[in-house]
């Protein structure tokens, strides 16, 4: 299933898997799994573990529409954001996850990784009595799971330092509630800097101090970068495979936005270079390729609901990805019957 990369970091997730689900909620089909025949679920979602997630990229929060800029949503339209994906089938993941290959949705749902850069003090504000308020990321997630009971908040916050969330006294805070609630922080250096502009040795010390000001909340080494602008030194990808990082491993690293990415278990899925789409209503942003995905969902991610089950159609069959599966079951049916073929 996964190649060779992929099973490294399969593997490393999982010796730390206790603080990538600290706080997490299952899903309630994901719970009963065993006892959902996969026949009565190919039936009723035909699921395609194959197909393609959209990453999405948010920056900050703003007052008004009329406020809104690149990777910035109102209030309420981030609220709409949610609502609408919700409302048509996605459920929210956090990159950890998505690398690990356990996806834990769902049956018939799509996964989707909410991704917020820069620590923007919009991701999460905190009350008198520690809980978010309604005027942040945090606090319009739990919101919307009023309203919808089946909705589960996670999101990946890449953070910069060392005050990585706008407010260094109420940082620790902040991140505990973040930890504990199912979400996650992750690495966007220490410094914002373009990477490709300043030389190699620095652009690794932006990368490992950030590291090690995570590792503090995590007590991890393993980290998930988004690179500031989108910008990488040269040879990126053959730094991050070897030990440039020393006793740091990146698991993955996500780019400024513009399409949907291959499933994680696809041939051509690559961890170093996960492209990101961008919030918003315009060409090429959030609401046109979920727009796409209504009009070819033949290309999009539907869950079989177990995290350690990979289905899909038979014609799907030579994106797979064959290598490193151990751990996992592949089931293949065929397109037309729903019968499996194959498991």
């Amino acid at each position: 299933m996964l190649n060779p990369v992929m099973s490294v970091l399969l593997s490393a997730y999982l010796a730390f898997s206790g603080f990538y689900m600290y706080g997490s909620t299952a899903s309630i089909d994901s719970k009963s799994a065993e006892s959902v025949s996969i026949d009565k679920v190919i039936e009723e979602h035909q699921p395609n573990e194959l197909g393609k997630i959209m990453v999405v990229m948010y920056h900050n929060l703003v007052e008004t529409e009329a406020e809104e800029g690149d990777y910035a949503r109102s209030y309420a339209n981030f609220e709409k954001d949610l609502i609408r994906l919700h409302e048509n089938g996605y459920a929210p993941i956090r990159m950890s996850e998505w690398i690990s290959g356990k996806i834990d949705v769902p049956a018939g749902k799509t996964p989707v990784v909410l991704t917020f850069d820069d620590g923007h003090p919009t991701d999460i504000q905190l009350d008198k009595n520690g809980k978010p308020t309604e005027q942040c990321v945090v606090g319009i997630m739990e919101k919307v799971q009023k309203k919808y009971l089946d909705f589960v908040p996670k999101a990946t916050f890449y953070l910069n330092g060392p005050a990585a969330l706008g407010d260094l006294e109420l940082d620790k805070k902040k991140i505990d509630y973040l930890m504990s609630h199912g979400y996650e922080i992750q690495n966007h250096t220490s410094n914002h800097l373009h990477l490709n502009a300043i030389p190699l040795d620095q652009a690794r010390e932006e990368i490992v101090s950030q590291a090690k000001r995570l590792e503090k909340f995590t007590k991890s080494k393993n980290f998930h970068l988004a690179l500031p602008f989108g910008q990488r030194p040269d040879n990126y990808a053959e730094l991050v495979r070897g030990d440039w990082l020393g006793e740091y491993k990146m698991l993955s690293s996500v780019n400024v936005g513009w399409d949907p990415i291959p499933s994680v278990y696809d041939k051509d899925f690559d961890p170093y270079d996960i492209h990101r789409v961008t919030c918003g209503e315009d060409d090429f942003e959030l609401y046109f390729w979920m727009d796409d995905f209504e009009s070819v969902p033949q290309t999009r991610f539907y869950s079989d609901g177990n995290p350690d089950t990979i289905t899909f159609p038979v014609s799907e069959k030579d994106k797979f990805n064959e290598e490193g599966m151990s751990g996992f079951q592949k089931i293949i049916y065929d397109d037309e019957s729903l019968k499996i073929i194959e498991e």
